[in-house]
């Protein structure tokens, strides 16, 4: 099980994001990644999945835009410290290689079929 969380959502001070109910993703900040590790943080105080990381997404197109964003730490020895991806979809990319792996790279895959 695996949580990617945006953490480089900046407000913009020269949008009123309280006067406009925090209704600009691009401009505000959102609490989704507090509240998203609060969340998983339960998850592993009771009995933790055999495989489980929260990564942090860097250059998020929005608040909760994991897809177009930077994963530093997503198999760093493979990655240089950034899983880039194509084009701007390093995030995707990542997001993909841990459900399904990543041959060049040796990601084993976390999504498998189990038989009962």
């Amino acid at each position: 099980m695996s949580a990617w969380l945006c953490r480089s959502v900046q407000a913009n001070p020269n949008f009123a994001c309280a006067a406009n109910n925090n209704n600009n993703y691009n401009s505000c900040p959102n609490n989704s990644s507090p509240q998203g590790q609060l969340f998983y943080q339960n998850i592993l105080s009771t009995s933790p999945p055999p495989h489980f990381a929260v990564y942090a997404v860097d250059n998020c197109s929005n608040a909760e835009g994991v897809g177009g964003g930077t994963v530093p730490g997503f198999y760093p020895q493979y990655f240089g410290g950034t899983q880039s991806g194509g084009g701007n979809a390093g995030g995707m990319t990542a997001i993909t290689d841990d459900m399904v792996g990543s041959t060049p790279a040796q990601i084993p895959p976390q999504c498998v079929r189990r038989s009962h």
